[in-house]
């Protein structure tokens, strides 16, 4: 098979120079911050957001989070691009753009590739010096499957962003193989839902999963966020499974219609 018959024209050549639109949008100062909100239904309010980083680029248009991944796993370098957007989120909480957005703090995806270096954690701490950004701002998010799959000094890093002060919160739960003894040994506070869990559960054996899945959680004390959620359908029933922390498009549709009415 040829290349651009299994991928989309546009993002297969993203793929083969990922190398140069990284650089480009770093040199540029194109790289877009966004900051998806997540729904307390006890507070009746986005309590806190997840970040996610796009790069306007000057050739190929915005390329989303999603594309960047597919690409950067399929061979591409993006550490100096996670460095930079690492800086950028410090940055944005530093100056008071995280308050401003009424946000009491943003969770922000952990690099596999930074957090497996031996030095990431003076990295966390010299940003957190030049910026003055207190750890109570900041909640690191690693996936389950990726945690399960690395080695000792990604560990090592968990624990010492966790000695430091930052909140963690586990993602991707449900797709990998970590037993609830395990999820105890973890300093985790939060766990995120695997999305196909969530989009699932309309079918009876999926939702009883999910109900049985939420309610476990809880009893250890852990903050459950169900991520996907498209419409007010889904919506309901994770309130009904006691899940009162929501994220998605049905999240982001509500906040935009209650600021026109205000």
């Amino acid at each position: 098979y040829h290349a651009p018959q299994i991928f989309d024209r546009r993002e297969y050549q993203i793929r083969m120079r990922l190398d140069e639109i990284l650089k480009r949008g770093i040199s540029q100062g194109r790289i877009r911050l966004g900051f998806d909100p997540i729904w307390s239904v006890k507070e009746d309010r986005a309590v806190f957001a997840e970040v996610s980083a796009a790069i306007d680029d000057e050739e190929f248009g915005l390329i989303d989070e999603e594309t960047l991944e597919v690409a950067a796993g399929a061979g591409g370098s993006s550490t100096i691009f996670e460095e930079n957007v690492l800086e950028q989120v410090f940055s944005h909480v530093g100056t008071g753009g995280m308050a401003h957005d009424g946000f009491s703090y943003v969770v922000l995806k952990l690099s596999t590739s930074l957090a497996m270096q031996k030095n990431f954690t003076d990295l966390i701490w010299n940003l957190r010096s030049k910026y003055g950004v207190h750890p109570e701002h900041i909640c690191f998010a690693f996936r389950e499957t990726v945690y399960n799959a690395m080695g000792e000094n990604y560990e090592e890093n968990i624990n010492k962003l966790s000695l430091q002060g930052y909140s963690l919160a586990l993602g991707g739960y449900g797709r990998g193989y970590t037993d609830i003894t395990h999820l105890s040994q973890l300093p985790v506070s939060t766990i995120i839902l695997d999305e196909v869990l969530v989009n699932e559960a309309e079918s009876e054996k999926a939702g009883t999963l999910l109900r049985g899945t939420i309610r476990m959680l809880k009893e250890t004390d852990l903050s459950v966020v169900a991520p996907g959620v498209f419409d007010e359908k889904t919506y309901n029933m994770l309130i009904g499974m006691g899940c009162d922390l929501i994220q998605g498009q049905f999240i982001n549709d509500r906040m935009i219609k209650k600021e026109e009415e205000n």
